[in-house]
């Protein structure tokens, strides 16, 4: 072992007279001896300090990372810790060599080998080295219980479960027309192929029952430049805000989801601004098919553009199957423009087939939650349930007519129908409001119970809040005087 060196001393007092190389304790050593030895060990305590407080920045390239000790190791010793400033953001699987000893991987505390962007140019990491390999312990300081930050999410019904318009109807998608399939989540595809999507009730992954599924029964090339085949949820500003993208503080965020794929390849996963003119892709490679496996990626935060931070789209993510070359960029760095992919992109509808995906997190920071924790930082769904209302909500029960409907009118005159009420829950904003008769499910009528539907010209005013003050019928229907109809309402803010 090198001299001055703490890790060569012993816990048992008598077995350190000369334990370091560089320090003489033994009984009976000359007086000259003395201040040496305590000055070595002064030297050997301030090397540590500088192992574990940060002074250190790492070196060599983006995966193949370098620092030295200031000890001169000639070996690595087993439970040596360290804590590093990054010189350099990590791309994937990445090796740490210290002192030049030899590349030593490094590894999550699963045993995985760490991903892209685990390692972020300027900030703090601590590694414990186990006899094996280098552990990535943390990102500096310490943080809240993954089980504790649930509520901190970005995602809007990242476990899939809630599905107010849809249920577990197949959703038939039409080229270059977006369709929210489960609330919060949207599925699109540009091409030649024949694709649907919908939510998938499932047993096979501990922890979750829900899942959404992009399925390709015809064969997809992605034979033009803008062709692409994704699932994409927009992040309301003020959900968003608080990373501060756009200004030097920008902070990193980290997405976090399951996959089953059709096949072995890379996905890629997005964010881009809701102006559509900043965008950072990470490659995600997939090396199993049809089998669930957990994924992670931490993104930069942005310094540059603009990031809305009110109640419009303050950010989009996308999880992209496969795309053409007008969406393809470099992978992990900011770009302008509108991007989903890479030239590593693989495109998973080649031929037939069904991907899956549930469990998305999208969390402020660069931590996430481990593959079994995972799902304990879903929302529960009573709580999923009011912050998807936020931005669509029905009065009716999915693909039925309940004949009880969400409001009621009462006829004034023989035109006009008063009404006023309140969304169970406030709206991002003034939603697009459909009526229907809660007896034949037509839209735009109001239900005289006895008597009939009638069809209604003008709706009424919404705001966030509700809805009011009157119906007024088509010209050539004639309303009931004195009866009240009843509507059923679909409400929808979405982004």
């Amino acid at each position: 072992m090198p001299a001055e060196d703490i890790q060569s001393w012993s816990p048992t007092a008598a077995s350190n007279a000369t334990a370091d190389t560089g320090i003489n304790w033994a009984e009976g050593q000359p007086r000259a001896s003395v201040n040496n030895s305590a000055r070595s060990m002064m030297a050997a305590h301030a090397k540590d300090r500088n192992l574990k407080n940060g002074s250190i920045t790492t070196g060599g390239t983006a995966n193949a990372q370098t620092f030295t000790s200031g000890v001169a190791y000639t070996a690595v010793p087993t439970g040596l810790t360290v804590r590093l400033k990054v010189g350099v953001t990590n791309t994937g699987a990445t090796t740490l060599n210290m002192d030049g000893i030899g590349a030593v991987a490094i590894k999550d505390q699963a045993g995985s080998d760490i991903g892209a962007n685990a390692l972020l140019l300027g900030r703090y990491v601590d590694l414990l080295y186990n006899g094996t390999n280098w552990i990535l312990l943390s990102l500096g300081a310490a943080a809240a219980p993954f089980d504790a930050l649930a509520y901190n999410g970005m995602q809007i019904n990242g476990s899939m479960e809630v599905s107010q318009e849809n249920g577990t109807a197949v959703v038939p998608l039409t080229s270059g027309v977006g369709k929210h399939i489960v609330d919060g989540f949207i599925a699109l595809f540009v091409g030649t192929g024949t694709l649907d999507a919908r939510q998938n009730l499932i047993t096979s992954l501990p922890g979750f029952s829900s899942c959404i599924y992009l399925n390709c029964s015809v064969a997809n090339p992605l034979a033009g430049a803008n062709d692409a085949q994704l699932f994409l949820q927009y992040i309301e500003g003020y959900r968003w805000s608080r990373l501060v993208f756009g200004t030097a503080s920008a902070q990193p965020v980290t997405i976090g989801f399951w996959v089953y794929p059709n096949i072995v390849g890379t996905m890629a996963v997005s964010v881009r601004n809701g102006a559509l003119n900043r965008s950072y892709v990470v490659d995600v490679p997939l090396a199993a098919a049809s089998v669930w496996q957990y994924k992670t990626v931490t993104i930069p935060g942005d310094v540059a553009g603009a990031w809305d931070t009110a109640n419009g789209r303050g950010a989009m993510i996308s999880f992209c199957f496969g795309a053409g070359s007008a969406f393809k960029t470099a992978a992990n760095t900011w770009t302008a423009g509108s991007f989903a992919a890479t030239s590593a992109t693989t495109n998973f509808f080649a031929t037939t087939g069904t991907n899956y995906i549930t469990g998305v997190v999208v969390l402020p920071g660069s931590d996430a939650p481990s593959a079994a924790r995972s799902p304990f930082i879903m929302r529960p769904y009573d709580q999923e349930l009011i912050t998807c209302k936020r931005y669509f909500q029905q009065s009716f029960v999915i693909n039925s007519n309940d004949g009880v409907g969400g409001g009621m009118a009462v006829v004034l005159h023989a035109t006009r129908a008063t009404t006023s009420g309140q969304w169970p829950v406030e709206m991002r904003a003034a939603p697009s409001l459909t009526t229907y008769s809660p007896a034949s499910g037509a839209p735009y009528f109001l239900w005289f119970p006895g008597v009939a539907d009638i069809g209604m010209s003008l709706l009424p005013q919404v705001t966030p809040k509700g809805w009011g003050p009157f119906f007024d019928a088509v010209t050539s229907n004639l309303l009931p005087i004195g009866q009240t109809g009843v509507f059923s309402w679909r409400a929808d803010a979405r982004l």
